[in-house]
């Protein structure tokens, strides 16, 4: 969000947002998207607002492998965790739009997340701690070691 002027004590003349919104399915994606354009619209108009609204990047949604997914939950939890305890890993929807979908269009996907402080990543702001990427990199490994043992 870039607002002008910036001072406490000033109504801004402008005020410029960026939304990235994303979701498991193109369809709901761009209900969203419609729905959002018509409410701003709406509300500026019945503001007196001036509104422009520039639509700039729309990307298909990519999922998941999820037979890799499932495999990928184990290898999360502590060795010696129960088989109830490693199904009970997070699945979560990320809308990621870089890196997983140009790998999907080559190959089976499934990404493992980092535990960022207050859930703040992709911003200067963004804090992990080296426990967390401890914890990460053996999940990883553990993954590899798993999928890769029956091979050696």
């Amino acid at each position: 969000m870039r607002i002008w002027p910036s001072a406490s004590n000033v109504i801004a003349g402008q005020v410029q947002l960026s939304l990235d919104i994303r979701a498991k399915d193109d369809d709901l994606r761009k209900a969203i998207v419609k729905e959002l354009t018509l409410d701003i619209k709406d509300l500026c108009a019945d503001r007196g607002v001036k509104c422009l609204l520039k639509h700039n990047h729309d990307a298909a949604s990519v999922n998941s492998d999820k037979k890799l997914v499932m495999v990928c939950g184990p290898s999360c939890q502590p060795p010696g965790a129960s088989l109830d305890e490693a199904m009970k890993v997070p699945v979560i929807v990320s809308g990621a739009g870089h890196d997983a979908m140009a790998m999907a269009e080559v190959t089976k996907m499934a990404m493992m997340f980092v535990r960022c402080k207050g859930g703040v990543s992709h911003s200067p702001l963004e804090h992990v701690e080296e426990a967390d990427v401890a914890a990460a990199t053996a999940a990883l490994s553990m993954y590899l070691q798993n999928r890769l043992a029956p091979e050696m």
